[in-house]
Parts: structure tokens; sequence; C-alpha cells
């Protein structure tokens, strides 16, 4: 299923607006394929802001940064 949220992406028009085929490359896989993989889309889902630098793929970032968003929630 794909993304609701790739026409608007910040990742693909900030970063890679100049790399057409890297740009289709990544959203094959994270917007085309499995939207749940890409570490963006998670933190929108768990409702948190999305750093304009951070890659799809980039789980561990962005474990990291719903692991600390939840310690200080508690």
């Amino acid at each position: 299923m794909q993304c609701d949220r790739a026409q608007t992406c910040a990742f693909f028009n900030n970063k890679l607006a100049l790399k057409p085929a890297v740009i289709e490359l990544v959203k094959q896989t994270f917007c085309d394929r499995d939207r749940s993989q890409c570490s963006r889309y998670q933190l929108v889902v768990a409702g948190l802001p999305v750093p304009d630098d951070l890659y799809p793929s980039d789980v561990n970032r962005g474990r990291e940064i719903i692991r600390d968003w939840r310690s200080r929630a508690v």
C-alpha cells in the first residue's frame, strides 16, 4: 500500500530534489511496498515531529527518537 505522505514528505522534497534515480528507489522500497518499515512514517504514527534529515532507512535513529520521547513522557 502506497504511503499517503509520499507526496508531501520533506525528505523527498528537500534532501533528494536533484537525485531522481535515488528518489525512485527509496520510494519503491519505503513508500510503495511497506511504509511500516520507514523510520519517518513510524514517527508520524507515534505522533512525533519528523526531522527533515531523517532517512527512511534510519531505523535506529527513529527508534531512538521514539524511545527518548517516551522516557520524557513518563
